[in-house]
């Protein structure tokens, strides 16, 4: 496991507050732009309460269909393995400011995304509660995720996974709906940055480590 990795212990029926200040997946230097994101575990769920400060491009996306390449716009993502060991298989769950979603279980065979594969997760079927506002210049919701779900791909390891919260966030104007970020119009910002030479999310070595305490 990278020794670089950020780490973070949430205690059962506890809320858990991670630093405001994502890193950048190039170089891992802090993002200005404030992402605050509260962990607790309750009922056999994990809530990721998330409000992506400091956005004032957030009515220019125009992604709204369940399991679509919403990527390419703003996004607030979850990527999460059960064990503590760099992963192959994780999940990834995406939310962007008009309440879509994406879930997939993604296979990772070299660590570094070059040879991604993806199944989809019917948002239907998966159990998972979501919910967003937008505000004027940012936007706010929360993810409530079963363990039952994210115990994945193993289901014996209950206490550690490893995890990354990420945030696409837009620094331009944009006159065309089928825009796409880039490393020239958006910050590609991670809690645990992947510290790649351009933007990059998917170097599951840089997840970090979240603890759940019984």
């Amino acid at each position: 496991m990278n020794p670089t990795i950020s780490e973070i212990v949430v205690n059962r029926n506890q809320n858990t507050i991670i630093e405001p200040y994502f890193e950048h997946s190039v170089g891992g230097q802090e993002v200005d732009q404030k992402t605050i994101v509260e962990l607790s575990v309750e009922n056999d769920c994990l809530l990721i309460r998330f409000n992506c400060l400091n956005d004032p491009f957030v009515n220019d996306n125009y992604y709204f269909n369940d399991n679509s390449a919403m990527w390419n716009q703003e996004v607030f993502e979850v990527f999460i393995a059960n064990g503590k060991d760099d992963p192959t298989d994780y999940l990834e769950i995406e939310i962007n400011p008009n309440n879509a979603i994406f879930i997939a279980k993604v296979k990772n065979p070299d660590k570094l995304g070059s040879e991604l594969s993806f199944e989809f997760i019917n948002p239907n079927e998966s159990g998972i509660v979501h919910e967003v506002n937008k505000e004027t210049v940012s936007w706010k919701g929360y993810m409530l995720l079963p363990l039952s779900l994210i115990q994945y791909p193993d289901t014996e390891k209950e206490n550690q996974f490893r995890i990354n919260f990420y945030r696409i966030i837009l620094q331009e104007k944009q006159n065309n709906k089928d825009w796409k970020c880039s490393s020239e119009n958006s910050t590609f910002a991670c809690w645990s940055s992947t510290r790649a030479d351009k933007p990059a999310f998917h170097r599951s070595g840089y997840f970090g480590l979240m603890t759940i305490r019984k």
